[in-house]
Parts: structure tokens; sequence; C-alpha cells
């Protein structure tokens, strides 16, 4: 048995540009998904609105870092959130069926 083979669509893809040096820039689609500096002998990994995601020693590491940030996991914070918004959502729309099956 085979399976296909998926391949990212080219706006997933993540291009990289130099702006200065010492620094590099990072899009997706469009979209500036981050930034990669060189200060004191390491390299800073930050997203798109200056929140720093780390430190690392070897450039492709922080170029990782940031090219995988907008596609990684949820903080768990989130993943809650997003579940109790949606238990909630379900539990008013679930309360209006009822009411309207109700008194209609």
């Amino acid at each position: 048995m085979t399976f296909p083979t998926l391949t990212a669509p080219a706006s997933w893809r993540v291009q990289w540009r130099s702006l200065e040096r010492g620094g590099w820039e990072a899009g997706r689609g469009g979209r500036k998904v981050g930034s990669v500096r060189r200060e004191r002998g390491v390299y800073v990994a930050s997203t798109p609105r200056g929140r720093t995601v780390g430190e690392f020693d070897s450039l492709p590491e922080a170029l990782e870092a940031v090219g995988r940030g907008p596609l990684a996991p949820m903080e768990p914070t989130r993943v809650w959130t997003a579940l109790l918004l949606s238990v909630n959502v379900a539990m008013v729309a679930s309360l209006a069926a009822i009411a309207t099956a109700l008194f209609t």
C-alpha cells in the first residue's frame, strides 16, 4: 500500500529576506511571520510583534524556530479557552432549539 505525498502549498512556505547585516525577516503568503537578528554572539528569533521566541547558537536553529511558529501547536491555555467557548456555544444553541420547540 502506498500513501500519497502531501506537499505544502507555496503560500505556506516561509520565505526569508535579509534586511541588513545580521538581520533577517520571514514571510509566509505575503505576511510577516517573524525575524531573526544577531545580538551578542547569538541569534535571537522573534514573532512579528517583536516577542522573543528564543536565543540560538546557530542561524539554522533560529530560522527553524521562526518558520514553525505560526503552525506550531496552540498553547494549553488557548486550547482550554477554545474548548470552553465551543461548549458554551453548543449549550446556547441547544437551549435556543429547545425553547423554540417548546414555545412555537
